[in-house]
């Protein structure tokens, strides 16, 4: 599956990643310091928790 990357900005200027994927109500999950949209995908730690349930709406 693949993702849409965007970027925007919060009020003090810091600059923030997002991605979308699939369809259906919007899940946050709170980033750590070692968090990466692209390679998230290639985790095995995070993989089953991004495909899972944008497969299950899709």
């Amino acid at each position: 599956m693949r993702q849409r990357v965007g970027y925007c900005a919060a009020p003090d200027a810091v600059k923030l990643a997002y991605a979308v994927h699939g369809s259906g109500p919007p899940i946050v999950r709170v980033a750590t310091w070692m968090t990466n949209l692209e390679f998230d995908w290639e985790s095995p730690v995070w993989r089953h928790w991004l495909a899972d349930p944008a497969a299950a709406v899709s």
